[in-house]
Parts: structure tokens; C-alpha cells; sequence
């Protein structure tokens, strides 16, 4: 079902509950894991709504971007009912970078704007102890030492997970299975998993999708790190709790990346118009109409051939501009994207993905992708007009006009070609050659080391160590 469809039967649905309006109020908002976002990532936004009046609401609420009065980019909208008195948690995965501080929570007959954004430079990945829902206390963990998040708040969307570094844990998470399979792909895909013995002494006994955690050998999976500590938490001293407290740096600049990219695809799409012709035609078309028609007319002294001649002008200037300047001209639908794939199981792939649309018809787009779990955000400083659905069969639905364009940002779980990679030498000497079977026709690789990064060279079958590192932003 298209986005704006989907809405129009929210909107429906509530008009048919009657003319009252809810009395609803925004009881508690947190960013991210650990209280703080994260920039240039699509972050998680929990926000619990509260009902205080005597009619129920069913509608929609909409996470809208701001700059000063006005409105930026397109909102996301998610589904929302709760009963009088009631109270319900929504999510939502808004992307920010350095420009997003001001954003406000809009629904039928009611507004509210969340606290400013402010980034201190220096933010870091979030570690935080998961919290079970009968442990209600606000200060710490068991341990005192580690923020908390309920478990239960643990989004089923593992693309909306890269602000969380590490996990504490000392239980076993009552998850049902989306939200279980959602932890174990941000652990595949790079998360630390730190379990403790519970409070009585025992190992958690973890189920389903997370029973393999419960092998006392396993220290890794995937890219992720598994590490038992034999004690409970409550036993971890301060120094312990520092160490395991310790997250990766989140790196800045990379705003500029994601605009010059955007730039370059834009390049493709622009008319390829031959402006030194142009400016001719509309020279000569200024000097005929000026004087050239006056001229004209006193030699002729007839009106009725000076109306002839203006609207002959006119029409021949208009067809001339029309043909030398239109565009449509043999183009069509484009979408240009670059990506980039981190890998977390054999043949999936954590795909985030800057595309620019360009359109020869103005109507309304969806964009999906053949993924699950989807995230969107449309780029531009003006509003736009359309609706962000994003999580479990998610889409941006977007009005474009006619020979229009729209850079867009997404980030989704794909399925892909399973690449084997064989590396001999080591990263720290020129010896390093790597073999990658899998991905067909390959231009170039480059080899990371740290927050540098190396091309290497095609040697016969293979890849070889070339030339000096470049910093990360290169």
C-alpha cells in the first residue's frame, strides 16, 4: 500500500472516532541508547505518549525536522493508538548530522517540540546494561555504573542500532523472536556483548535466536566480540565498569563526503545545453523586438503589419528557445546511487546508500528496496513534500515535479553475493595480499589499518599491498 494511501485511511479512521480530540502529551523522550544521538547516522528516537482524556486517539504522529518557523525535508509518520488514560511507547529513526538540533512531534490537534540537539564534539558510541521491566529504578544499572535501557525497548530494526557500541548483560532478555534475531544482527554486525552470571550465582540460558550465546567458548561471532565475565555485575568494581565503559570515537566530516557525492551525481543528470547559442538567440531576439521592429514599422507605417511582425517574433523566438534549451530531449528516469556494504552474515549485508533521483514527469514516487527493514531520509534545506515510513515494510513517498531531482539517503538490510576474502602477509608490512572470490569485474581496493586507508594493486589473481595510506575522509 502506497504511503499517502496509507495515511488517508489513518485520517479516516480518526475522523470516524468522532469530532472529540484526545487529550495527548508527550510523557518521556530519549535519544539514542545512552540518553545522546549519534551524527551523520540514522539514530533511534523513543518517545512514550500519554492519553489524558476520555476519547481514545487513533492517528498519526509525525517527527518533523525544523529550521527556525518552517519545516525541512519530509516527516516521518508511524501509527499511533491509545486508549483513554492510556499510555504507548512509538519509535522513531530520524538521520542527523550536524545541522539537525530543532525537531518537533506533530499530531491531530497537538504539537510538541523536543529539546534541542547539541553535539560537543567529541560523542562516542553508546555501553549500556539492558534493564529488566520489574527493575524500575532510574540511577545506573545493577551495578550502578552503566546507563540503562529497557530491554524491552530494544528496536526490531537492526539498521537503526549503529549509535549502541556494547551491551552489559546479566538475564536473559524476554524478546520475542524479531526483536532477538534484531540484537544478534548488531552483534554480527560489530557489537560487544559483555554477560555477567546473575544474580544467583547461575549463567543466563539464553533461546532462540540467541541459544548459540550460550556456548562458554564462544568469544566471537561474525564481526562481533562475545566476552563472559565470572562474576556478577553487581560484584564489578569501578575500575572493571571503566574499562568495559571504553567506546569508539565518532568521527565527524563525513557531511562532506555525503554532499560531494550528491554534487557529483547531480552532475550526470544536469542539461547538457549549449549556452553559447542561447545567449545569441536571446540577444538577437532583444535587439529585433527593441529596435529592429521599430525601424521596421516607421519605414512601413502600416499597424497592422507591425502586429503581424511582433507576433511572428514572438512565435519564432518562443519555437527557437523551446528547441535549443528544452530538456526531455532524449533522457528518461535516472537514479544514480553509491554504496556502501558492511557485511554481517554470509551473503547479508548492512547497505547504506546515497542516491540521486531524476524524473521527467511530475506524480507521486514510492521508493522501497527489497528489504525488511528499511530507513529514509530526503535531503534538501525546503520542505518536502511526501511521508517517511520507515522500519518493517517501510518506503518514502514523494511528490516530484516535472524534470525534477532529489537526493535521498537510506539504509536497509540486503541480501547479496557471498564474498570470500583469503589474506596472506600481515596489514603491517608490504606483504600483505588479499584474494576475493565472489564479486565478478573489481576497479580498485583499498585495505583499512586503523583510520588509514591503502590501495592495493592487482597482481595476477590477487591483491597486493601499493603505495602510502590516505586519512579516513579521503
Amino acid at each position: 500500500m502506497r504511503i499517502h494511501q496509507w495515511l488517508l485511511l489513518s485520517l479516516l479512521a480518526l475522523s470516524a472516532s468522532g469530532d472529540a480530540i484526545a487529550d495527548l502529551k508527550v510523557e518521556r523522550v530519549r535519544w539514542g541508547f545512552g540518553g545522546k544521538p549519534m551524527c551523520e547516522a540514522f539514530n533511534l528516537l523513543t518517545v512514550e505518549m500519554r492519553n489524558d482524556g476520555d476519547e481514545p486517539f487513533v492517528g498519526v504522529l509525525s517527527l518533523e525536522q525544523g529550521y527556525g518557523m518552517r519545516r525541512i525535508g519530509a516527516p516521518e509518520v508511524q501509527p499511533c493508538s491509545i486508549a483513554p488514560y492510556g499510555s504507548r511507547v512509538v519509535q522513531f529513526a530520524p538521520y542527523l548530522d550536524r545541522s539537525s538540533s530543532d525537531w518537533r512531534l506533530t499530531w491531530r490537534g497537538g504539537k510538541h517540540r523536543l529539546e534541542d540537539v547539541r553535539w560537543e564534539g567529541n560523542e562516542r558510541k553508546a555501553v549500556v546494561e539492558f534493564s529488566e521491566p520489574q527493575k524500575i529504578a532510574e540511577a545506573g544499572g545493577t551495578s550502578g555504573e552503566f546507563p540503562r535501557f529497557p530491554e524491552a525497548e530494544f528496536p526490531g530494526n537492526p539498521s537503526v542500532t549503529e549509535a549502541l557500541a556494547a551491551v552489559v548483560l546479566d538475564h536473559t532478555p524476554a524478546w520475542e523472536a524479531a526483536r532477538a534475531q534484531s540484537f544478534l544482527t548488531w552483534l554480527k554486525r560489530g557489537g560487544r556483548l559483555h554477560v555477567f552470571r546473575r544474580a544467583d550465582g547461575t549463567w543466563p540460558k539464553f533461546r532462540g535466536a540467541l541459544e548459540v550465546l550460550n556456548d562458554s567458548e564462544l568469544t566471537a561471532i561474525e564481526m562481533g566480540m562475545v566476552q563472559r565475565h565470572d562474576k556478577r555485575l553487581i560484584d564489578l568494581s569501578k575500575n572493571e565498569a571503566a574499562s568495559l565503559k571504553v567506546a569508539p570515537e565518532i568521527h565527524g566530516g563525513r557531511s562532506q563526503g555525503r554532499y560531494h557525492a550528491f554534487r557529483l551525481m547531480g552532475l550526470i543528470t544536469r542539461s547538457d545545453v549549449n549556452w553559447g547559442i542561447v545567449y545569441l538567440v536571446a540577444f538577437a531576439y532583444v535587439v529585433l523586438l527593441g529596435p529592429g521592429l521599430y525601424l521596421f514599422c516607421r519605414r512601413k507605417r502600416d499597424y497592422r503589419i507591425a502586429v503581424v511582425s511582433l507576433l511572428g517574433l514572438v512565435l519564432l523566438f518562443s519555437w527557437l528557445f523551446a528547441r535549443i534549451g528544452r530538456r526531455g530531449f532524449g533522457e528518461s528516469d535516472r537514479i544514480y546511487s553509491a554504496s556502501v556494504a558492511k557485511p554481517v552474515s554470509p551473503g547479508v549485508y548492512d547497505v547504506q546508500q546515497w542516491s540521486h533521483v531524476f524524473v521527467t514527469e511530475g506524480n507521486d514516487y514510492q521508493f522501497q528496496y527489497p528489504s525488511q527493514h528499511q530507513l529514509f531520509r530526503a535531503e534538501g534545506p525546503e520542505s518536502v513534500p511526501g511521508a517517511i515510513k520507515n522500519g518493517v515494510d517501510g518506503g518514502l513517498d514523494m511528490d516530484l515535479p516535472l524534470y525534477s531531482s532529489r537526493n535521498l539517503l537510506s539504509r536497509q538490510l540486503m541480501n547479496g553475493p557471498v564474498i570470500e576474502v583469503s589474506v596472506n602477509g600481515s596489514d603491517k608490512s608490504s606483504g600483505l595480499s588479499i584474494k576475493i572470490d565472489g564479486l565478478g569485474n573489481i576497479e580498485g581496493v583499498l585495505s583499512r589499518r586503523g583510520d588509514r586507508y591503502y590501495e592495493m594493486s592487482a597482481v595476477a589473481d590477487a591483491w597486493e599491498f601499493f603505495g602510502n595510506g590516505v586519512d579516513e575522509n579521503w
